[in-house]
Formats: C-alpha cells, structure tokens, sequence
C-alpha cells in the first residue's frame, strides 16, 4: 500500500495567476545574497597582501559561509518554520547588509570574520526563506519552473559579482565590493518588504501558527535522498569551479584575470541547466531521470577538464558543459522538495535540512579534492573523484524514482 502523502502544493492557499513580477524581485534580492560569495575569489590576493595572510586564515574566509551552513541549515529552518517566513525573509537579507557594511569597515582578519559570519547567517536564512515565499506566490503548474529559476540565484549572483569585483576593487580596493554589495542588499531588503506587504494575504499561511508542528516530514526517505543528491552535487561544483582558474594558468598559461573570467562565465552557465530543468519538468519529463543525466552527465565532463591530454579549448567546452549538467541538478532538487513538505510551513525545513547537507558536502570537497590532486600529484584525480560522486548522485536520484511518490 503506498503512503498517504500530501504535498505542499495541494494545501497551500493555490493561485490561479503565478505572480511573476513579485517572483522575480525575490528571486534578483536572492542573487543579491550571492554577491558576496562572489566577492571573495578576487578581494583573496589583496588581503594576503595587506594583512600578509596565510592559506589557512585565506581559506577560513573562503570557507566560513559552508561552515555555517554545514552546522545551522535544519536549527534555523526549524525556528523559521516556528516564528513564520515573512518577518526572516526581510531580516535575512538585510543581516547580509550589515555583515558586509561591517566587514567593508575591517582593519583585522578577526572583524572581517565577524561580519562574513553575520553575512552567512542572514544568507542562510534567506535561502530558507525566500523559496518558500516564491513557492506560495506560483500556481502548481508553474511551481517546477519557479523554483527551478530560483535554484540558479547562486551561480547568477556569484558569477556576475565574480565579474564585476575587479573593476570595484581597481576604484575603491576591496572595501568598495563589500560597501557595494551592502548597498545592494539593504535595497533588496527594502523590496522584500514591500512585496511581502502587497501579498500578506497570499503569505499568511506561511505565519507563526500555521499548520502542524511536527517532525513527520524529516523521516521521509526521499527528504533524505534528495539531501543527499545535494550533498553529493555540492561536494564537486564548488571545489572544481573554485580551481578551475589555477588550472587553466598552470595547464594552459592563460593570465589570472583572463582564467577568472572564464570561471566566472562557467559559473553563470550553470543557471542555464538549473532553468531548462524547470522547463523540461514543465513539459511532464521525469524529475528522476533527469537528475541521473545532470548527476552522471557533470561527472563525466569533470574527467575531460582535468584529463592531461585535453587541450585549452577542450577543458573550457567541457567545464562549460559540466557546470550546465551540473546545474540540473539543483534545479530538480529545488522543485521537487516542495513536494514532500505535508505542509507549505515545512518547506523551509527541508530546504534547511538540505542546505545543510549541501554544506557538509562543500566541506568534505573543500578538502578531499585538493587532498586527492595532491597525492597522486595529478589534477586528472578531481576528475575521477567527481565522476564517482557524479555517479553516486545519480544511483540516488534512481532509488527516488522508485519512491511511492510523485515527482511530477
């Protein structure tokens, strides 16, 4: 007998109309969020510069956001999903503000850390909070693409800042990104405001005391196949994008600015794969079956771009190429969790329990990666160890698919 589950879409308050212009907002005031993951890979070598760092305290600010991710993801969807989404939803990126404004004003590692702390606390919460919000604002039909949308915020918001962050630092040092993006933030929290004003009524079954307060909803199985496919998928993308720029210096003598760009522009075609995810599950295509392709599909790009007989021009096609498969993936996972909440007030729950499996994985990447490159002094090592985690998303991705539950 298969389980009687009810999704969120079928108790949430349904639209007829998905409201694409506040959707929209939502989702430019998330990218805004990712601007200051974006900031770091170029303000990096000016703070060794000036603060004379080490790898270690370097790789600290790299890595803090994916610590705090790694330890509050489920803790601040539980008090999120207790105390109600639209109050957080302002405050979560309007704390992203102040962590930056705060860190722009720096003349020590320690405050910097400070405020790239209280930078990831309000950017976790935001990416708890607004999918939620876009979810409630969409109809069911266009529910997969919305959230498929949203799941690019991450490559847009970095990738465009990531481009943009040296012109800033040429004009105003590294202060001016950090001023830039806390600018950019306290005006999307202003936005937030507004739009969670204008549909009050739409959002109010995302309040304090709506629906049950349970733990049901993180014993389902596929809530923890679905977090493990993230875990997976964030446990390869991050790391590899983040050398793909001392790769192409050290294989293919490319400059610097020349080898970030490309980086940057890799990053950014990943939205197109979480996009044309939405699309595709739009279209009635299985949400299964497409994760095995995106999961399996990224793998196997990553052994050409480090593979040493590749040339120049076959490790960009090919990191391009992975970064669109690889971007299926959070583009399904975005989509379908919703699907498993009993309740719309639970969907931030379990994008907190995923997210922070997601952060684990960024973590365990961030050193086996260059741990595995190191010991076999080859880079094509990255590429074997993303095809077996490629691999392994995708035989997760097929024991959902066998799932009593629907992912259309």
């Amino acid at each position: 007998m298969k389980p009687q589950q009810t999704s969120a879409a079928t108790i949430s308050l349904e639209r007829n109309v998905t409201a694409w212009t506040a959707i929209f907002l939502l989702y430019l005031a998330g990218c805004t969020t990712a601007l200051h993951i974006g900031k770091i890979p170029a303000a990096i070598p000016l703070l060794q510069d000036v603060w004379q760092l080490s790898l270690t305290q370097s790789g600290l600010i790299i890595s803090l956001h994916s610590i705090l991710i790694a330890t509050c993801g489920l803790l601040l969807g539980l008090l999120i999903r207790r105390l109600g989404y639209v109050p957080f939803a302002i405050i979560g990126v309007g704390i992203v503000g102040v962590g930056s404004l705060l860190g722009s004003f720096a003349q020590s590692l320690p405050l910097l850390l400070v405020g790239r702390s209280i930078e990831g606390l309000g950017w976790i919460i935001s990416v708890i909070v607004l999918p939620s919000l876009i979810s409630a604002l969409s109809t069911a039909k266009d529910r997969p693409l919305v959230m498929a949308l949203w799941a690019s915020f991450l490559p847009v918001g970095a990738g465009m800042m990531l481009l943009y962050a040296p012109t800033l630092q040429s004009r105003g040092g590294w202060q001016l990104s950090w001023l830039f993006g806390s600018g950019v933030s306290f005006l999307a929290a202003i936005v937030v405001y507004l739009i969670t004003r204008k549909y009050g009524r739409e959002l109010s079954h995302l309040g304090a005391t709506a629906g049950p307060w349970s733990f049901s909803d993180l014993t389902k199985r596929v809530v923890w196949l679905l977090s493990g496919c993230f875990l997976l998928y964030s446990f390869s993308y991050i790391p590899l994008i983040s050398f793909l720029p001392l790769l192409l210096v050290e294989t293919s003598h490319l400059t610097i600015g020349w080898a970030s760009s490309i980086a940057a522009l890799v990053m950014l075609c990943n939205s197109v794969g979480s996009v044309s995810a939405g699309i595709f599950l739009r279209r009635g295509y299985s949400a299964s079956k497409l994760l095995m392709i995106g999961a399996f599909g990224s793998g196997v790009c990553a052994v050409f771009i480090f593979a040493p007989f590749s040339t120049t021009g076959i490790r960009i096609i090919f990191a391009f190429a992975f970064s669109m498969f690889g971007g299926v993936v959070p583009g399904i996972l975005f989509s379908t969790m919703p699907k498993a909440a009993s309740h719309p007030s639970s969907v931030g729950l379990l994008i907190g329990l995923m997210m922070q499996l997601a952060g684990i994985g960024m973590l365990l990447g961030g050193v086996v990666i260059p741990g595995t490159i190191e010991y076999f002094n080859a880079w094509i090592a990255a590429g074997w160890v993303t095809l077996i985690t490629g691999s392994c998303c995708a035989f997760l991705a097929y024991l959902i698919g066998k799932q009593a539950f629907s992912l259309q």
